[in-house]
């Protein structure tokens, strides 16, 4: 059944999908009848109480939902099974009654579904069904799809609290029930029962107002005792019920709590860990720097010592060692081997000697004589012309050189 109120006063419709979809409940009319209000009003509320149906049909009302320009507000009356519980979770804001059942499972055609037809196109097709529709409800809950798929292939229920906890509605609509507040309690009803009755039964003078109790408990002045047991039997059902769940919900608590308790254990050892994890760290970091640092001072003391050999066997001059020694730091092991590369070349008697001794100095022959008599004996042999020149410029004569 299609029933469409029309509310202008308040910018709004409400649309009843009562029945099966796809008999009862004409897909494509239901979806000419949103593009129609979409026009007129800006709140569509689309009550829902159906056992499910055509998928096809469905999805004419699922399209039209979601493409709706208008807002629109799903609510399960009741029961939404099968693709009657996808359309209600298309809605702008899902909302439920509290008592009302939400039914989710795969598709079938024919009544076969994936697992039992042999078809391979019809399983193909099954297969392309249930994935749309897993893609709709992943896109509302946030589920996984995998999640989603096995909630499909278990033929799943919830109730309201379980559609809320997992995010299929928004909202809980509380329904209105049968007021059984009282000051009085249950034991102190059958007491006031009890003897109302036996005083009946005595013939005796009522003393007990039984209008009272008979409000209390949502019953007439002409209801009898069996009407009125049958209603204190409910109350103490709802009230075993209600301290039932009570209890169901002190359990979860506690066992939350120990989840809790242990999850706080471990968080609390993973923390000591990873300041364990940080502390041996900085102390490497530190090592690991002191190393460094003894590298560098270890790589400078041997460039210096290759760079002195290199001078040391006249391969390079002393005037270079500093930009030597900066150049070889960079790179001692690439050093060595331009060191090698290169051949001594012959050391000259005469440099040798001006670099040693600083000809600026004037050392006369003498100083030569007694400073360094070695010396100059090697002068004659290799630089006579120098020795020569020191030699007049002292005695003011040519010496005699044999």
């Amino acid at each position: 059944m299609i029933k469409t109120i029309l509310n202008k006063k308040e910018n709004s419709a409400e649309i009843f999908l009562f029945g099966d979809v796809g008999s009862q409940i004409d897909g494509e009319q239901v979806a000419s009848e949103i593009r129609l209000l979409e026009n007129e009003v800006e709140l569509i509320k689309i009550k829902i109480n159906s056992g499910g149906g055509s998928i096809i049909s469905g999805f004419s009302i699922i399209s039209a939902i979601l493409n709706s320009k208008a807002t629109i507000y799903t609510y399960n009356e009741g029961i939404a099974a099968s693709m009657a519980g996808v359309i209600l979770l298309t809605g702008d804001s899902v909302f439920m009654n509290d008592f009302a059942q939400i039914m989710l499972h795969e598709p079938s055609i024919w009544g076969e579904t994936i697992d039992t037809t042999k078809d391979e196109k019809v399983k193909a097709s099954l297969q392309a069904l249930k994935d749309s529709l897993s893609m709709i409800i992943t896109n509302r809950t946030g589920i996984s799809k995998e999640e989603v798929d096995k909630i499909l292939k278990d033929e799943t229920w919830f109730n309201s609290k379980q559609a809320k906890r997992r995010g299929f509605i928004d909202e809980i609509v509380k329904t209105k029930k049968a007021n059984i507040k009282s000051n009085m309690s249950t034991d102190e009803i059958l007491n006031n029962v009890a003897a109302y009755y036996t005083n009946k039964f005595n013939n005796k003078q009522n003393p007990i107002k039984m209008e009272l109790i008979l409000n209390h408990l949502g019953l007439n002045s002409d209801d009898d005792e069996k009407n009125v047991l049958a209603k204190i039997k409910e109350i103490e059902n709802s009230k075993n019920d209600l301290e039932d769940s009570v209890e169901t919900e002190k359990q979860n608590i506690i066992a939350l709590t120990e989840e809790k308790n242990t999850l706080e254990e471990v968080k609390n050892t993973l923390e000591s860990e990873k300041n364990d994890l940080v502390e041996k760290n900085e102390i490497l970091e530190t090592k690991i720097t002191e190393f460094e640092n003894k590298e560098v001072e270890l790589n400078k003391e041997l460039a210096k010592n290759v760079v002195e050999d290199a001078i040391k066997s006249g391969k390079f001059e002393q005037k270079d060692k500093d930009s030597l020694v900066i150049k070889a730091e960079k790179d001692v092991n690439g050093f060595k081997e331009l060191v090698n590369s290169i051949k001594a070349q012959p050391v000259n008697i005469l440099n040798e000697i001006r670099n040693n001794v600083n000809i600026d100095d004037k050392k006369t022959i003498i100083d030569w004589q007694k400073e360094d008599p070695r010396g100059l004996k090697e002068m004659i042999n290799s630089n006579p012309e120098e020795y020569k020149r020191l030699y007049k410029e002292t005695y003011k004569i040519e010496p005699n050189i044999n």
